[in-house]
């Protein structure tokens, strides 16, 4: 499957994305200032999360084609002079001394941060009728606005009050939702194809196993090399910035869900083809404007290869609540890909977190495959859409070609849903997306099994094959 680029147009440097350190451990940091009122998700998002001067611009769904192609074209030439101005400003003010004469301690801030930021970028991106497109590094003028209402840059203001724009966000960060690992746990297949957790017996599935079906895993890459994935795996394309191995994974964490999905071994649908779309640095973090690329690649190749009904697509990362994220994964379903989400191990309401929020996705949280109890860790709430095997749950490493690993998370329960969507797609030939949550949550239902010890106003579904 020959991957399709993503559109990228620099005015003058290629996209640099924060690498920041999981779990939160990187050094001080000068303070990050509340974004503006203009920015929609100014008030959901953690200030320490905020990626400075990079922003997300969405379109109205009234707004044609046309009219977004030219307002892009016109924000490139807006944001080149707004950024030239900027800089002038700076080096007038600074009056820095010749070239070849400057260190980095006699520049002071003001100048080095213009320096970082006149290099713009603008990504756009289009996920079935949604349009949208990314800036990062857009001159902050906050200092010369100083207009009461948070700053940010003039630009991003008047881009926001645009007749096009429907909202602006600002970029922030979002993370894999997996827990420590240790070694020899047992799996969570078994939980799945029988209606009761003490049942005995191994894993119990029809032999079609998802055959015809392709699997995105947005994470952090996919080892491809290794054994349990049998070929099966191939590369699709990468959102990291300064990554220099694209083609691999260097966390483990999209490995070990590639594997709950389609491992030979650990895999529910174990004839799947599995396709690495990388958003996730090594240290498993990764921007939502990375994210929005990944899923615009991912609903440009599924539409390209003719993969529209026979496309499944597993998020397993989160982050606070943003309107882009959800929109951009609800859009998929428009172009026939199921997307299976991870709630997110917060411990807490899911319907703040993001994509688990996402209209029309299907949620997942996590259980003790053993005894039915609800994780501590998982998110619960109104958006979940049913319960999977989320601790200590076996499948890929990344050491070796023949490497396990034991991981606990909403990471894990979600690729359980992922696999079975895609087993269901092949084995009763479903393609609407909404047919195959329906039959996901009917299969479920049926087994007459509840989580325990579940938060109020919770499913209480535990996904099932069907075939016990």
């Amino acid at each position: 499957m020959a991957p399709i680029p993503h559109r990228l147009l620099p005015l003058l440097a290629l996209l640099a994305t924060a690498a920041l350190a999981l779990p939160l451990t990187e050094p001080a940091a000068a303070p990050v200032r509340r974004p503006p009122s203009f920015i929609a998700n100014a008030n959901t998002t953690a200030a320490a999360d905020l990626i400075p001067n990079a922003y997300i611009v969405v379109y109205k769904s009234s707004a044609s084609e046309a009219a977004v192609n030219a307002h892009q074209a016109r924000v490139m030439a807006q944001i080149a002079q707004h950024n030239s101005n900027i800089n002038n400003k700076n080096k007038n003010t600074n009056n820095m001394p010749p070239a070849g004469q400057v260190s980095a301690s006699s520049v002071d801030t003001a100048a080095n941060r213009s320096a970082a930021q006149r290099a713009t970028t603008i990504q756009t991106f289009q996920v079935g009728s949604w349009r949208a497109m990314a800036l990062r590094h857009v001159a902050d003028d906050s200092e010369e606005e100083n207009d009461g209402d948070g700053g940010g840059s003039s630009i991003m203001r008047a881009i926001a009050s645009d007749h096009e724009v429907a909202y602006v966000e600002q970029d922030a960060i979002v993370r894999k939702q997996a827990l420590a690992s240790e070694m020899n746990a047992p799996s969570g297949l078994t939980r799945i194809s029988h209606a009761d957790y003490d049942e005995p017996g191994g894993y119990v599935y029809d032999v079609s196993a998802g055959y015809g079906i392709v699997a995105y895993i947005v994470d952090t890459g996919i080892l491809l090399t290794h054994m349990d994935f049998q070929g099966r795996a191939v590369f699709g394309a990468s959102f990291v910035d300064d990554d220099p191995n694209p083609f691999t994974d260097q966390d483990g964490h999209g490995s070990h869900v590639a594997g709950i999905v389609g491992g030979r071994t650990y895999g529910v649908a174990k004839n799947v083809q599995l396709v690495s779309v990388k958003v996730l640095s090594p240290t498993g973090q990764g921007a939502i404007s990375a994210v929005i690329a990944g899923l615009n690649w991912v609903a440009t190749n599924v539409t390209g290869e003719g993969l529209n009904g026979r496309a499944v697509v597993n998020l397993s990362f989160g982050g606070a609540q943003s309107r882009a994220v959800n929109d951009a994964t609800a859009q998929l379903a428009e172009v026939g890909i199921v997307p299976c989400v991870a709630a997110g191990n917060g411990g807490e309401d899911a319907t703040s977190w993001s994509p688990a929020s996402a209209p029309g996705a299907i949620v997942v949280g996590a259980i003790n495959q053993l005894n039915d109890v609800r994780s501590s860790f998982s998110n619960y709430g109104s958006v979940l859409s049913v319960y999977a095997p989320g601790e200590l749950v076996l499948s890929v490493g990344i050491a070796t070609n023949y490497a396990t690993s034991v991981q606990s998370g909403t990471s894990m329960a979600a690729p359980h849903v992922t696999g079975l969507a895609a087993y269901l797609m092949a084995l009763e030939n479903i393609t609407e997306p909404a047919l195959v949550r329906e039959r996901i949550l009917q299969l479920a239902a049926a087994t007459g099994a509840t989580v325990l010890q579940n938060a109020a106003n919770t499913t209480s579904l535990i996904a099932n094959n069907g075939i016990q």
